[in-house]
């Protein structure tokens, strides 16, 4: 069986920074952000419907991370109206479908698809994440895939290795290396991606790493 999650938060902006924003209703309603995101769940599942399966969006309201850490995501601004007033049309173009939705207040999408990947993995699914976040490469393996509606592309353990230089499994220290400038999140200056990557190839995780520093 195959669960497919998607997330809905993910889907939403990559569509309302793609498509025009001379998208509109006659009497002036943005649709932008409605008509990218129904164009890329229609094609998603065109002919084709996954055995289970949710959309997740992110909950209003701060998340723990922000509790964690003031600067988490703190460049970022805030939703544009012109995209907010959108989302209940989104909301209602995901119930016609007759597909859950869910969000978990205190928590971003991510966390949650990342506890229902797990959980499907428990009960025998295949997991497939539509998204365009890197942050799900984490999850990646044998009965995993993330699939990037917008660049048509899935991403399996080889796709990663290809473009990342790392396992799945070694996707979070390369981000604790490098830092994450779209989470507003410092790396270890002067280390990039590509050193990032050869360092962990040395040495296969971060506390290895940490524990063998006084001989690099």
């Amino acid at each position: 069986p195959r669960l497919v999650l998607v997330d809905g938060t993910a889907l939403i902006y990559r569509a309302f920074f793609a498509i025009p924003a001379t998208f509109r209703t006659a009497t002036g309603l943005p649709t932008n952000a409605i008509y990218g995101f129904a164009l890329m769940f229609n094609k998603l599942f065109a002919g084709r419907k996954p055995d289970c399966g949710a959309v997740i969006f992110d909950a209003p309201g701060p998340t723990f991370r922000d509790e964690a850490y003031a600067d988490y995501k703190a460049d970022r601004a805030p939703m544009e109206d012109t995209l907010s007033v959108q989302l209940p049309y989104i909301d209602r173009l995901v119930e016609a479908q007759r597909f859950p939705t869910l969000s978990v207040r205190g928590y971003e999408a991510d966390d949650v698809i990342g506890t229902l990947t797990r959980r499907g993995l428990d009960e025998g699914f295949e997991v497939l994440i539509v998204s365009s976040d890197k942050d799900f490469t984490q999850l990646i393996g044998p009965r995993v895939r993330m699939f990037d509606p917008m660049r048509d592309v899935t991403y399996d353990e080889v796709l990663v290795q290809k473009k990342w230089g790392v396992r799945p499994e070694q996707f979070v220290d390369l981000l604790a290396l490098t830092g994450d400038s779209i989470d507003n999140i410092p790396g270890v200056p002067g280390i990039g991606q590509k050193g990032a990557a050869q360092l962990l190839k040395d040495r296969p995780t971060l506390k290895q790493l940490l524990d063998e520093l006084e001989d690099l």
